[in-house]
């Protein structure tokens, strides 16, 4: 007996190809509406259904393309009059695999993989013209499937090329647009328009110093005699904090795009019009398509109905996530920053920028989440485990993972005006590379001969000493008694010691990358390891760990953080 029923079976090898497209063109859509919404939303379901999406998108569109492919080659539909209308899903798959506008990669390491995916792409492409070749009939149906096909492989073809430039370091150099004046923004009635001339003038500042080490590039330009706030592109003349916080919040969206999405192709001459080659091209296939169907009945009796509809189904989701994507395009930061750069040369775009304001709405988008990962080292060490989820997760080898990012938290901070006065306070202050390491601060405070021990050069190590030593700093002020009269700025001064130390641990334990280091496992494996020693045979307890690691010699060649292999 069976265990799929016979029927069962039967719907399957009917429907199962119909299934795999539509649920292709599904994946499309969620990765259309939600791919660069990353960018500004931090939910983590939000995170997963795109994650689920971008990893299953090309597995699913391969999988029907070769299953299309198989059907085309059987011997006993080859000669089916049907087949020249399935063989326009062949191309439709393609721009499938092409993939949205709004995501090109999750992570930083699917940069790298665009030579997989150009090779992907010249074996699809075969595919889908051995599809075309083999249903070929010399009908309408027949010569529709050469639009889709240029469109498709436009749209795989573009993805391949963001992959490449994103993971290229000449390519990272360059931005979209170029360094655009400052005072052309000033012609224009947006809100944000200083804002954004200010983020161009940021990302074409300090772009081309992204692909190197930070504190290398930072020396290299404060030897010269000039300030670590002119490295980043501030107007020396200017000092006022709150003009470039929303510069910085727009720069960050900006940075976003070029890594993550297509904007490094969208928003050049040659991606323009390759994308309005491959929106004209949908749009052919789609109006040539009713009309064949409007005004040629007598060839519709050849054809099945439910696969001229389910065809009709997929060419209008095709024009619905075009259209889409010129919305998403019209309201970007990067279209208002050409309207900038052409407003006044160019009466055209003048009078249209005037006649559809509407179409722009950048100002009403978010380009950022406004929040700062936080991470303790503290409370992570010291949080209670289930012993039952605990094997459950090792076996399944995802413990580790799990207890980082189920320990991750997020703090909002568009309100928190102390935190983001004293960066820029800061910023302005450095004079030197030595500042920022916090040789300043213990040469300031007397004490960098006696910690002289803990100026280590391995960032990583840097910030889990001065992480743990704000825990401990923060532990003596909520145990000592103060009767400073001024306690607000010094409850807003321990908050913003708080945020900025655990934000500093987070990027080393959940964002590596983004600090440009490879190390940060040992080091943080290995403190933790000692935290949680300290509690063996000892209910956790925060006061106990805290003050056992205040009376241990700060001399002591024993001493947690300057173990033998760090």
């Amino acid at each position: 007996m069976d265990l799929i029923p016979v029927w069962l079976k039967r719907l399957w090898d009917m429907w199962d190809l119909r299934m795999l497209i539509l649920l292709s063109l599904t994946i499309q859509i969620i990765l259309y509406i939600f791919g660069n919404r990353r960018k500004y939303m931090t939910s983590i379901g939000v995170r997963i259904i795109v994650w689920f999406a971008y990893l299953t998108a090309d597995w699913v569109a391969t999988v029907a393309l070769g299953k299309l492919s198989d059907a085309m080659a059987s011997e006993h539909i080859k000669h089916d009059s049907n087949n020249e209308l399935l063989a326009i899903w062949a191309p439709l798959l393609l721009l499938h695999l092409g993939g949205p506008d709004t995501i090109t990669a999750y992570s930083l390491e699917d940069n790298q993989l665009w030579l997989r995916h150009l090779l992907g792409m010249g074996v699809q492409f075969v595919v889908a013209i051995s599809v075309i070749l083999l249903s070929w009939r010399h009908s309408w149906f027949s010569i529709l499937t050469f639009p889709v096909l240029v469109a498709g492989m436009i749209k795989y073809g573009e993805r391949t090329w963001v992959l490449k430039s994103a993971s290229d370091e000449q390519s990272q150099h360059i931005v979209p647009l170029g360094r655009i004046p400052t005072e052309m923004g000033n012609h224009l009635s947006y809100a944000n328009a200083e804002a954004l001339m200010l983020a161009n003038h940021f990302l074409a500042e300090f772009r081309p110093h992204t692909s190197k080490p930070a504190s290398s590039e930072i020396h290299r330009f404060t030897s010269t005699g000039r300030p670590v706030a002119g490295f980043l592109g501030f107007d020396m003349y200017v000092k006022d904090g709150s003009k470039y916080w929303k510069a910085f919040e727009i720069e960050m969206g900006l940075i976003y795009d070029l890594l993550y999405t297509k904007a490094p192709i969208i928003y050049t001459k040659a991606g323009s019009i390759l994308h309005a080659i491959s929106f004209s091209s949908t749009v052919i296939v789609l109006v040539g398509f009713f009309l064949i169907i409007f005004m040629k009945d007598d060839l519709l009796k050849h054809y099945r109905s439910v696969d001229i509809a389910f065809t009709g189904v997929l060419l209008v989701g095709a024009f619905v996530l075009e259209m889409y994507a010129i919305t998403v395009i019209l309201s970007s930061e990067w279209t208002m920053l050409w309207l900038m750069k052409h407003h006044g040369q160019d009466k055209l775009v003048t009078q249209f920028f005037q006649k559809f304001p509407w179409l722009f709405s950048v100002h009403k988008r978010r380009s950022w989440s406004n929040s700062m990962g936080q991470f303790n080292l503290m409370s992570f060490c010291l949080r209670h485990k289930s012993p039952k989820l605990s094997r459950i997760l090792s076996l399944i080898t995802i413990e580790e993972m799990w207890d980082k990012y189920s320990h991750m938290t997020r703090v909002d901070i568009h309100e928190e005006k102390y935190l983001k006065e004293e960066i820029f306070q800061f910023i302005w202050s450095i004079q030197a590379p030595e500042e920022i390491t916090g040789q300043k601060a213990l040469q300031d405070h007397n004490c960098l001969e006696e910690l002289q021990r803990f100026s280590i050069e391995d960032l990583d190590i840097r910030i889990i000493i001065w992480h743990s030593a704000t825990e401990l700093c923060l532990y003596d002020l909520d145990t000592a008694s103060t009767n400073n009269e001024d306690t607000a700025t010094i409850n807003d001064e321990r908050r913003t010691c708080k945020l900025l130390s655990d934000y500093m641990l987070y990027l080393l334990v959940i964002s590596p990358s983004m600090l440009q280091i490879t190390s940060s496992d040992l080091a943080f494996k290995h403190i933790s390891k000692y935290i949680r020693d300290l509690t063996l045979g000892h209910e956790p307890d925060e006061h106990r760990v805290s003050e056992k690691l205040q009376t241990f010699p700060a001399d002591c060649q024993y001493h947690p953080i300057m173990r033998e292999g760090l």
